[in-house]
């Protein structure tokens, strides 16, 4: 998973509960462009931050490592 799958996942939990950019921001604790370049992949995101953008999606965090495909 690269950074752009990240952040398409995020966006898609923000948007299957029905928040808006705005309403995300607030609840996450940053501003819309915050979420903005969030959502856009253009930020890395570290584990502090998955893990508050779970607890701010009311979620939680779930990392698994597989092996890859051939």
């Amino acid at each position: 998973m690269n950074r752009k799958e990240l952040a398409s996942i995020i966006k898609a939990a923000r948007e299957k509960k029905k928040l808006s950019t705005d309403e995300f921001a607030k609840i996450y604790g940053t501003s819309a462009p915050g979420v903005s370049r969030l959502e856009s992949g253009r930020q890395n995101i570290c584990i502090d931050t998955l893990c508050k953008v779970a607890s701010a999606l009311n979620m939680e965090l779930e990392i698994k490592f597989k092996p890859k495909k051939d």
